[in-house]
């Protein structure tokens, strides 16, 4: 019966979201190959859109298919629906828990909805038009709609709905700023992501396309923040120190452009890869804490086995389930994660775990390069300058939170523990007469299961925005005219890649704005 219980439990935490995640992978490896209408055919199922507490991590994901697919009104439509169902998550004060049921999305996620949306309204406003583009109607197992139908026809702008436009990018920009006004409010001085190099340039460029005096001001003024928030940044965010010349020669360019009134430059902004997804980083407190300031290993392990031995000699259940316990914990293991002493791999089984989402480690140097043809064959070299690198800041920033909130989250997590450990052990020395062996290990099953299930209860969210890119790298581009082919070249710890990104205008627009799509990185 104890067996047939942990089995059901077992069932019921690991099988719920399973088709979930399964249609989220299929869509991210779409994405990545750049099958856009199977990555969003994957999103859209009842199967995954019914779960109402990831539809955020949906809408983020679709928005990210119509913005590089070119759907930019589409994007919209789905950046504004993110931000709908993230505000209604999360607390006005702007804080975000790893912990929630209801996924609200990270500070970093969040504020980068306001960098697609800005992305969005430009381009539209570029392009003038837009092709046709529709959601299909979802319905649960009940007939319950959970989308609604969205049709919409190809159409040219009128003046003023372009006009309009353009007026909403410089609104996004402000509330891009609030947002990270928010942030330094809500964390105070704590080491967390609080403001953005790339959206003070981003912003600064913007204002600069107005002639008026007060609007190059503003963003002379925007420049100059950039600059001062990449000198803080760079300090911990390896990707700014290496790219903290090419930054600053992006904004010379760009305080020439401020200066002039005539010049109508090409601000580049390339994407190149795709985020990796989240994994948990678990910490496991038990046994192992009794001995792990022991630094001679021999010694410890010596102590270890003697720490065993009479573990089965006065408790031979309790020391019978702990060795199972670390056996499964060792096989449970990753490879370079793996458990060194026994009371690790027994911890991994049986002891305290305290998991945090996190992300791998990035590469530490990366330097990306356009190589402009002209139709004479004239080659011209564009380093560009990497202005958000997101794996790295959301990687710094998992490992700050990580840092700042571990021991109240121990502590949190430990007593949940002793509130079914210490009745388990009392149950445990008192089982006396017939049958005793048998109710000995039904209280362990049953600790055993009651562990399992604080487990599952504060599993951290591994749900994230997947599919944003993993840098963004910038240019500014003032004496470049007519079309070139593109080609990207790609240098990353001593190994060099290229890849055609077709042909392009140059400047592309009336915002000067030409945005690219690297796809993944070699």
């Amino acid at each position: 019966m104890v067996r047939s219980a942990f089995l059901l439990l077992i069932f019921w935490l690991t099988g719920c979201a399973g088709g979930d995640q399964l249609r989220i992978k299929d869509a991210r490896n779409a994405f990545v190959d750049r099958n856009y209408p199977k990555a969003e055919a994957s999103l859209y199922t009842a199967e995954v859109l019914k779960r109402t507490e990831s539809r955020l991590q949906h809408m983020m994901m679709l928005s990210s298919i119509a913005f590089s697919s070119g759907q930019y009104e589409k994007a919209i439509f789905f950046l504004n629906k993110s931000r709908e169902i993230s505000n209604s998550v999360r607390s006005d004060q702007g804080v975000f828990s790893w912990y929630d049921k209801s996924y609200g999305g990270n500070p970093i996620e969040y504020s980068y909805l306001h960098q697609y949306l800005v992305l969005a309204y430009t381009l539209l406003s570029d392009e003038g038009k837009t092709p046709a583009w529709e959601t299909p109607e979802i319905r649960d197992e009940k007939g319950r709609i959970q989308v609604q139908a969205e049709q919409h026809p190809a159409r040219t702008y009128t003046p003023r709905e372009i006009a309009d436009f353009r007026t909403k990018a410089r609104a996004e920009l402000l509330a891009w700023d609030t947002h990270l006004e928010n942030l330094k409010r809500s964390y105070g001085h704590s080491d967390y992501y609080q403001e953005d190099t790339w959206a003070r340039i981003l912003a600064s460029y913007l204002h600069a396309q107005s002639s008026q005096r007060a609007e190059k001001k503003t963003a002379q003024i925007l420049l100059a923040q950039a600059l001062k928030i990449l000198e803080k940044e760079q300090i911990r965010v390896k990707g700014f120190n290496h790219a903290s010349d090419s930054i600053r020669a992006l904004s010379e360019g760009l305080e020439n452009q401020i200066q002039s009134d005539t010049e109508t430059g090409t601000l580049v902004l390339l994407q190149a890869g795709v985020m990796s997804p989240y994994k948990a980083q678990n910490t496991y407190l038990g046994l192992s804490t009794l001995f792990q300031s022991i630094e001679d290993p021999l010694l410890r392990a010596q102590l270890e086995d003697i720490g065993f031995r009479i573990l089965l000699h006065y408790a031979p259940e309790f020391g019978l389930v702990a060795f199972t316990g670390a056996m499964a914990g060792a096989i449970a293991s990753e490879a370079e994660d793996g458990p060194r002493h026994l009371t690790d791999a027994s911890d991994r089984g049986l002891g305290f775990l305290i998991s945090f989402p996190a992300l791998p480690t990035p590469t530490e140097s990366l330097d990306l390069t356009l190589e402009l043809r002209s139709p004479d064959g004239q080659l011209k070299s564009v380093p560009l300058a990497l202005v958000a690198p997101l794996h790295e800041l959301l990687h710094t920033e998992l490992k700050a939170r990580r840092k700042k909130e571990f021991a109240g989250r121990a502590l949190k997590i430990g007593l949940q523990y002793l509130a079914i450990l210490i009745p388990a052990i009392k149950a445990y020395r008192s089982a006396e007469g017939e049958g005793a062996g048998l109710k000995k290990l039904a209280i362990l099953a049953g600790y055993f299961i009651a562990k399992r299930a604080i487990d599952a209860a504060n599993a951290p969210d591994l749900r994230s925005w997947n599919l944003l890119p993993q840098v963004l790298a910038s240019a500014y581009l003032p004496s470049i005219k007519g079309e070139f082919d593109v080609k990207a070249k790609i240098e990353t710890q001593g190994r060099i890649t290229e890849q055609s990104l077709g042909k392009r205008l140059f400047p592309p627009g009336p915002s000067g704005l030409l945005f690219l799509d690297l796809g993944k990185l070699p």
